[in-house]
């Protein structure tokens, strides 16, 4: 508004304030653990496979089984409602999904069974039964077509990243929480007509296994933490801190470049390689990483500590020759150590919202919400 000096106007303010969170608590079909939840071009939420607890495993005090369930549902955020539509071709649970370019949901990964040894090592999460099929949900019809087997997609803990062009990029993974289990190859799948096509991609720069990947919003893909010393020194990320083992995936060169050595991330040093942490991107300000478990040494067979509350901000530099992310612009602590969380930005740019997890080694529920 502009006023002439001297001179006086009268102004309409809208005054309002930021609406309390509310969480619609309709329940699910069934309980689902390590589910996906993929959003729809429409607003609504297609939830699918997930494990649920079968038996009590008497081979060790504590050891139980999860099997994966077919089924799928669709959430409605403006009715609050949960409805169910058709299974899955496979059972699966710890699989990915993400959205094609066209509105349909490419699901990849998975296992048919989970076994929980709380003294297992080096993780107490054991999958079997890997599912070999990529799976297509289109929401118009409500239902998954099933692709070929393919042995190289059995995986679980890789990142599904939806790029800006409409592809989704496959990365990493293994199938099994091991460093030498770890895989470095990546797949890029696209709606091709009614069918779906997935093509080996380029190799990361390091194993990876229970990694973030975050799109940016200049298209780059972000890789933060779940390295390891699988494969030759040229590509192990087997050092405890993560200074030097981000990389990036930049679409339109269709490579994975890792950050620039001499270009460390400032105030890194004292975290810790995460396997299994959360990454948001916040608007403009930056990618936050949060929870995850701790690595606990920089040689040999993976080990891990318990889970932690550190949650770091970085802000991605758009120098993509120079390969160089700026300093963390930020150093927070969750309300308590997370790992197998979820987060999601806020429509309020900068806010962060994070749920669930396991807070300890013992798989103990993280019960609580938070707000970043």
């Amino acid at each position: 508004v502009t006023v002439e000096a001297g001179k006086s106007q009268d102004v309409s303010v809208l005054i309002t304030r930021v609406a309390a969170m509310t969480c619609t608590r309709g329940p699910m079909t069934q309980p689902r653990l390590f589910a996906t939840a993929t959003p729809l071009p429409d607003g609504r939420v297609l939830v699918a496979g997930g494990f649920f607890e079968v038996a009590v495993d008497g081979t060790c005090a504590g050891c139980r089984v999860y099997q994966a369930t077919p089924t799928a549902e669709i959430y409605d955020p403006f009715k609050g409602t949960f409805e169910p539509v058709g299974d899955l071709n496979r059972a699966r649970g710890l699989h990915r999904a993400a959205r094609l370019g066209d509105g349909r949901v490419l699901l990849i990964g998975g296992a048919g069974q989970l076994q929980f040894n709380p003294l297992g090592t080096p993780f107490p999460l054991s999958p079997t039964q890997h599912a070999v099929t990529i799976e297509i949900f289109d929401p118009a019809s409500g239902e998954f077509a099933a692709g070929p087997d393919d042995p190289g997609v059995a995986r679980v803990f890789h990142t599904a990243t939806e790029l800006n062009d409409g592809r989704v990029l496959i990365a990493g993974g293994g199938t099994a929480v091991s460093a030498s289990d770890a895989k470095r190859d990546s797949a890029i799948c696209q709606a091709a007509g009614d069918s779906v096509t997935c093509e080996p991609g380029p190799s990361l720069v390091y194993h990876r296994l229970g990694h973030t990947a975050t799109l940016l919003a200049d298209g780059r893909v972000f890789f933060w933490g779940g390295g390891t010393d699988a494969g030759d020194g040229a590509n192990a990320c087997n050092v405890a801190a993560v200074t030097q083992c981000p990389e990036w995936f930049v679409p339109e060169q269709n490579v994975f470049v890792a950050v620039d050595a001499n270009n460390p991330i400032n105030g890194a040093s004292p975290q810790s390689n995460l396997f299994f942490a959360t990454a948001t991107r916040l608007g403009s300000y930056g990618v936050l990483i949060a929870g995850g478990a701790l690595r606990q040494s920089a040689t040999g067979e993976l080990s891990f500590s318990e889970p932690t509350q550190s949650a770091f901000l970085y802000a991605p530099a758009s120098n993509v020759i120079g390969n160089s992310l700026s300093q963390a612009v930020g150093a927070f602590q969750l309300r308590q150590p997370r790992m197998l969380l979820a987060s999601q930005p806020l429509a309020l740019e900068g806010r962060a919202f994070f749920a669930g997890g396991y807070s300890d080694l013992a798989f103990t529920p993280a019960e609580d919400l938070e707000l970043f």
